[in-house]
C-alpha cells in the first residue's frame, strides 16, 4: 500500500530550505507521524490530547500512583537507504511543564518483537494497556516501572530542561544507540517509535508538545529521500484468493500457482477467481470481494498468479477514496490460453442473503444450491445470479504471459465506493399494486433503498435515509414497469454527534454562573487566563480557562456552579463527557464536583448525585477526565454543571476546568 506522509519532509542543502526530494545526501527533517499518552490503572489507554505527559507518581497516603509514558512515532520509509550517524531527536518542552535534570526522562525505542503491540497503530488509535503481553504490563503497583524493558531498546537519558519558559523550548537528544536504532527501523520497513519515560516515582509533571501543535517532535537525520511514487491514490494489495469450480458442492482452494476464469459448455463445467481487498486503510477492516469469471461458453482457460505462489506479482486495486473514481485493478496473467475482449469478466460480490460473508476464510468457500456466492444451476450457464453478484464490465483482451491485465470502469468505483455495503434481503414480493422489500439491519443504522433495470448499473434512489430496526420492511408504492430489481444499501451508523466543545478561548458564551444558599461570597467561577503564582502556569491549550478566582485563593464557605449552555440529547445514542482540570484544595472537606442539571439549570431527582467528584491536595498538572453520561440524562434536554465548595478551613487554588467536550 503507499503510504502517505503526514509529515513535513525538508531538505537543506547550500541553497537553503527547500521542499520536495533531492537525490544528494542532506540533512532531512522528518515531523513525527503519530504520538499518544497512556496512563496506568486502564484496560486500554486512548490517545491523549496535547500535551504528551511523561510523569512517575508514587503512591502518597490513599492516593494511589500514576505512570504516564509518551509514545512519538516516525517514519523513515521516506528514505533511500538507513540514515547515517549523527541523527538527532528534538522535543519541546511545554510552558506548563514542571522543569526536569538530565536522568528524569529516560528514551527507549520499540522494536517489533512479541510482546509489543505493532508498529502499525494509528494516529488516533487505542494502545492496549493490559497483562495480556503489551509494551505495558498492567500490574498495578506505582512502585514498578510500568514498562518491560526486555521488550524495549534503551536509547538513552533526555537532556535537562531547567528554568522558567516563555514558549515551548526545544531539548535535543542524539546518541550512537538512537543511530543503530533507526538503522534496525528502517531495516523492519521504516516504522520508528520511541517511548519518554519518566524516572521511577520521580513526581515530576513533564510535558512534551505533540504533533498537532506549531512544536511538534522532529527527528533530524542525514540522508537520502527516496524518489516520489509516480502514481498517486492508494495502492492495496489483494488481502485473500481463491478459485472456486462447480463440479463438487464444497470447492476448496485451487492448489498449484494458478488462479482460474473458465466456462466450459461441453463438458459443462465452471470456475471463478475470488479476491478479497480491505479497503480500510486503519481500523476495522472493510472487506469487498471481486469475482473473474469467463463468459457463458466462452471456453477460456484463463489461468492468474496467485499471491501465495507469486508475492511478487499480486493483484492490486489502486483506488482513490477522495473522489471515489478512476479505480484500477490489475493482475497477471499467469499461462493458460488468450482471451479476447468480452470473454473474461469482473463481478462484485454482494452481502446479501444466500452468499457467504465478506470474512470468507482462505482454505474453502462454500459452494453448494443452498446459498452461496455461486448458485450451481441444474443445466449448464452461468453459475452467478444478479441477485448476488454486481456485474462490473469485461476484462481487456490477455496481455503477453507474466504481464499485467488492468481494468477500470465506473461500475468499479460505484461498486466499491457507491454507497455503503448491501443489506441482507430477505424478502421482495409484488402484492398486485406495490413491492414489498423486507431486509434484517442493525438498530439506529441509515438505510437507503434502490432499485435497478438490470442490476448492474443506473441503481436509482427510491428512499433514502431510513432510520432502521433489527427487522424491516418498506413498500414502493409506484414500482415502474419492467423494473423488479431492489437492493438495501447499508449506509451504517450515522456519525457521532458532538453536543459542546468549549476550550473558552472567546469567552464561553451561555455560560452561567449559579451560587448555593449557604454561598459566603467572595468566590466566583472566571473565564481567563490563570495568574502567575497562582494556580496552574497556563491553560490546557490556548491562551483561556474558566477557574475559580483567577487572581487569588478561594473563599471560605463558597459553593459556587458553573453550567453549561443547554444540550439537546433527546436524540443521543451513548454519550461521554471529556474535560481537563487543575485542582488546588485543603484536603479535607473542600470539593469539585460535576452534576446533570435539567435545562433550567435545576436538580433532576434521578440525577441528584455528582457524576464526578474530586478532593485531595492537588495535581500536579493539567489531568484529563473522562465520564460516561448516565442514562437518565441521555434523551432530554441538561446542563452541566462544574460545582465547587469549601468549608471554613484552610484556602487554596481552586478548580479550573478546560477543554470541555460532551460527544457520543
Amino acid at each position: 500500500m503507499k503510504t502517505t506522509w503526514r509529515s513535513v519532509i525538508a531538505v537543506v542543502g547550500v541553497m537553503g530550505l527547500t521542499a520536495g526530494w533531492c537525490a544528494a545526501q542532506s540533512n532531512i527533517t522528518l515531523q513525527a507521524v503519530g504520538d499518544t499518552s497512556i496512563w496506568e490503572h486502564n484496560d486500554t489507554a486512548n490517545r491523549s490530547v496535547n500535551p504528551l505527559d511523561v510523569a512517575s507518581i508514587p503512591t502518597v497516603g490513599t492516593t494511589t500512583g500514576m505512570q504516564m509514558i509518551s509514545y512519538i512515532r516516525f517514519d523513515t520509509g521516506v528514505l533511500e537507504a538507513a540514515p547515517e550517524a549523527g541523527a538527532v531527536l528534538t522535543i519541546y518542552r511545554t510552558v506548563a511543564s514542571e522543569p526536569w535534570n538530565e536522568g528524569d526522562m529516560l528514551l527507549y525505542g520499540l522494536p517489533d518483537i512479541v510482546g509489543n503491540t505493532t508498529q502499525a497503530w494509528g494516529t488516533g488509535a487505542t494502545l492496549f494497556y493490559s497483562t495480556a503481553g503489551d509494551e505495558i504490563p498492567a500490574d498495578l503497583d506505582p512502585g514498578t516501572q510500568d514498562i518491560n524493558t526486555n521488550n524495549l531498546v534503551f536509547l538513552g537519558n533526555i537532556p535537562g530542561s531547567a528554568g522558567a519558559i516563555t514558549e515551548p523550548a526545544p531539548v535535543t537528544f542524539a546518541s550512537g544507540a538512537l543511530d543503530d536504532f533507526l538503522g534496525e527501523r528502517f531495516a523492519g520497513g521504516g516504522a520508528t517509535t520511541f517511548l519518554l519515560v519518566s524516572a521511577e516515582d520521580l513526581n515530576v509533571a513533564m510535558q512534551v508538545q505533540n504533533t498537532e501543535t506549531a512544536f511538534p517532535p522532529v527527528l533530524e537525520v542525514v540522508g537520502t529521500l527516496r524518489p516520489p511514487d509516480e502514481e498517486e491514490g492508494i495502492l492495496l494489495t489483494v488481502d485473500a484468493d481463491a478459485a472456486v469450480q462447480s463440479q463438487s458442492p464444497d470447492a476448496t482452494r485451487a492448489n498449484g500457482p494458478n488462479l482460474l476464469a473458465r466456462n466450459l459448455a461441453d463438458p459443462y463445467r465452471e470456475w471463478l477467481t475470488y479476491l478479497r481487498f480491505n479497503l480500510a486503510t486503519s481500523g476495522p477492516p472493510q472487506y469487498v470481494t471481486l469475482i473473474l469469471a469467463g463468459a457463458l461458453d466462452s471456453g477460456r482457460d484463463a489461468r492468474f498468479a496467485d499471491a501465495d505462489a507469486n508475492p511478487l506479482q499480486p493483484a492490486t486495486l489502486r483506488i482513490f477514496p477522495e473522489s471515489s473514481t478512476g479505480t484500477v485493478f490489475s493482475i497477471y496473467r499467469s499461462g493458460g490460453a488468450t482471451w479476447a475482449e468480452g470473454q473474461l469478466q469482473m463481478w462484485g460480490l454482494l452481502n446479501v442473503a444466500g452468499n457467504t460473508p465478506a470474512e470468507w476464510d482462505e482454505p474453502t468457500l462454500t459452494y453448494n444450491l443452498t446459498g452461496a456466492e455461486v448458485a450451481k444451476p441444474a443445466a449448464p450457464g452461468l453459475d452467478r445470479t444478479g441477485e448476488r453478484t454486481m456485474y462490473l464490465g469485461d476484462l481487456p483482451a490477455s496481455p503477453n504471459d507474466g504481464e499485467a491485465v488492468l481494468f477500470s470502469s465506473a461500475a468499479l468505483d460505484n461498486f466499491l465506493f457507491g454507497g455503503g455495503a448491501a443489506a441482507t434481503l430477505t424478502d421482495i414480493a409484488f402484492d398486485g399494486e406495490d413491492i414489498v422489500v423486507a431486509w434484517d439491519g442493525v438498530a439506529g443504522h441509515i438505510y437507503d433503498i434502490e432499485r435497478s433495470a438490470n442490476s448492474v448499473t443506473d441503481w436509482m434512489a427510491v428512499v433514502t435515509n431510513l432510520t432502521g430496526e433489527a427487522t424491516n420492511v418498506f413498500t414502493d408504492p409506484a414500482p415502474e414497469a419492467d423494473i423488479a430489481v431492489y437492493r438495501v444499501v447499508d449506509q451504517g451508523a450515522p456519525p457521532p454527534q458532538t453536543f459542546l466543545e468549549e476550550d473558552f478561548e472567546s469567552g464561553a458564551p451561555g455560560w452561567v454562573v449559579v451560587t448555593g444558599a449557604t454561598h459566603a461570597g467572595g468566590t466566583t467561577w472566571e473565564i481567563g487566563s490563570p495568574t502567575a503564582g497562582i494556580g496552574p502556569p497556563g491553560a490546557q491549550e490556548g491562551e483561556a480557562c474558566a477557574g475559580i478566582n483567577l487572581a487569588g485563593f478561594y473563599t471560605s464557605n463558597a459553593d459556587v456552579g458553573l453550567q453549561s449552555p443547554v444540550l439537546d440529547l433527546t436524540s443521543a445514542g451513548a454519550v461521554a463527557l471529556s474535560f481537563g482540570h487543575w485542582y488546588g484544595l485543603d484536603g479535607v472537606a473542600d470539593f469539585c464536583r460535576v452534576y446533570i442539571r435539567d435545562a433550567n439549570g435545576d436538580e433532576i431527582p434521578e440525577l441528584a448525585a455528582p457524576i464526578g467528584e474530586y478532593s485531595g491536595l492537588f495535581t500536579t498538572a493539567w489531568t484529563p477526565v473522562n465520564l460516561a453520561m448516565p442514562a437518565e440524562a441521555v434523551g432530554r434536554t441538561i446542563r452541566i454543571e462544574f460545582r465547587f465548595t469549601s468549608d471554613a478551613s484552610e484556602n487554596w487554588e481552586g478548580w479550573y476546568i478546560d477543554n470541555v467536550r460532551v460527544s457520543e
